[in-house]
């Protein structure tokens, strides 16, 4: 994928999943000239970076998360539907956490539909 149709994919996404009710967090999407990443951070006027993932054309890095778990944080796509499943297992990993519950179904149906309107 392209950097833009990548920056363009994770906006979407951002978009999709910032709908969901994550209080006390919210999600900030950063466009850089060479990458985008999505954050959760704290819901006020400070900016507490609770998780952070950097995305560029063609890998996805988990950068911050608050768990002392041993888990992945690098990954590569070459597809969409690959980019797709890295946001949503890193963003749901992040969430759970920060001790946000949310519904998965919710997340993949509110995503999903921000998505396909996608040209």
């Amino acid at each position: 994928m392209e950097l833009k149709e990548v920056k363009d994919f994770c906006k979407e996404f951002y978009i999709g999943f910032s709908t969901l009710n994550l209080y006390p967090y919210q999600l900030r999407y950063v466009d850089s000239p060479d990458n985008c990443s999505i954050d959760l951070i704290t819901f006020n006027e400070r900016v507490d970076i609770e998780g952070l993932i950097s995305v560029d054309e063609n890998s996805v890095r988990l950068l911050k998360i608050n768990c002392f778990d041993d888990i992945d944080t690098f990954f590569i796509f070459n597809t969409p539907q690959e980019l797709y499943d890295i946001l949503l297992s890193m963003l749901l990993a992040c969430c759970h956490a920060s001790g946000v519950k949310i519904s998965i179904s919710e997340v993949i149906n509110t995503t999903l539909g921000h998505l396909n309107q996608l040209p």
